[in-house]
């Protein structure tokens, strides 16, 4: 029966037969999770956060998540698209809603595997973005709980972990038992973490060169810049971009350009999920800084922040 199910939901056909696509792509800590949560919320979404093994099979071997059409292979779309409508069919729903930040770096590489997919790219000011990245980094930080629930971080890392294990085949597991033995020292306190989120071309380089403030620049300007040059390539009809200041000042205003974008109708659920969404303040740049640290992000991120009319 599920066999059926898989053959019938087939993603070039997303939008004419069975639903959409809908890929949220943003760089990390810019509430892509605040987004991807609220929208999982509607009845007919199958929400798939952070399939990181899962688009780089067959690339396993890549220390990088910068992909393009080069690396989008016959097995590699035929094996990605097969999981998807695996786990689709499986929850028996009809909209794939993914989220993954590191996807942020391989637009091309998205088109050829999901070409009919719509998506969502939400934008927060890198000032605000860095602070909390470095967080990350470092200290591994649990400000998401409210999305989440009580449960602890440490056991809900290690069972998302698990999932993501689960996509990987046996034949690249070597490829990732590197970063499995430093996340495992790293949440045992044991050391502190080498490289956390999307892996920018150089990020290893950079890591050694460059303070974790600066690299977290980096990072975040790499995701957001690689979204912007390539909104031609995915259609920029296809592309709907989001500040996450207005979604956190009006969200149902925001969500509600989302509906319209993907032609949804809002659900008691949903309404539900936007009414949850809470402000934020904003302040993290100025308090969390050093005037020096500013002004080594400054140098990095200033025409970036220009470019999108952050003052």
């Amino acid at each position: 029966m599920i066999m059926e199910e898989i053959q019938q939901f087939d993603p070039e056909s997303y939008g004419e037969e069975v639903g959409n696509v809908v890929v949220i792509v943003g760089a990390p800590r810019s509430g892509t999770t605040l987004l991807g949560k609220t929208l999982a919320q509607f009845s007919s979404v199958f929400y798939l956060d952070e399939a990181t093994a899962l688009w780089r099979v067959g690339n396993a071997s890549l220390r990088t998540d910068v992909l393009d059409e080069s690396h989008a292979s016959p097995f590699v779309v035929s094996h990605i698209r097969q999981a998807l409508c695996s786990k689709v069919a499986a929850a028996g729903k009809t909209i794939l809603l993914e989220k993954t930040p590191a996807n942020s770096l391989r637009p091309r590489y998205l088109k050829q595997v999901l070409p009919s997919a719509k998506y969502i790219h939400i934008v927060r000011d890198g000032r605000e973005v860095i602070p909390s990245a470095r967080k990350k980094w470092l200290h591994e930080i649990d400000n998401n709980r409210h999305l989440y629930g009580k449960k602890s971080h440490k056991l809900r890392h290690l069972r998302i972990q698990f999932r993501k294990a689960r996509d990987i085949p046996r034949h690249e597991l070597r490829y990732y038992m590197r970063d499995m033995l430093e996340s495992a020292l790293f949440f045992s306190g044991l050391r502190t973490r080498k490289i956390w989120g999307p892996r920018f071309l150089g990020i290893e380089q950079a890591v050694e060169e460059y303070e974790p403030i600066e690299v977290c620049a980096m990072q975040w300007q790499s995701c957001v810049q690689s979204i912007i040059r390539n909104k031609r390539y995915l259609g920029e009809q296809s592309v709907l971009e989001l500040r996450y200041e207005d979604l956190c000042r009006d969200p149902e205003r925001v969500i509600g350009r989302v509906v319209d974008f993907l032609d949804w109708s809002w659900t008691a659920d949903l309404e539900a999920a936007t009414a949850r969404i809470r402000s934020n303040s904003n302040s993290n740049w100025v308090t969390e800084l050093t005037e020096d640290e500013r002004a080594r992000v400054i140098d990095i991120i200033a025409a970036t922040l220009t470019e999108l009319g952050y003052h």
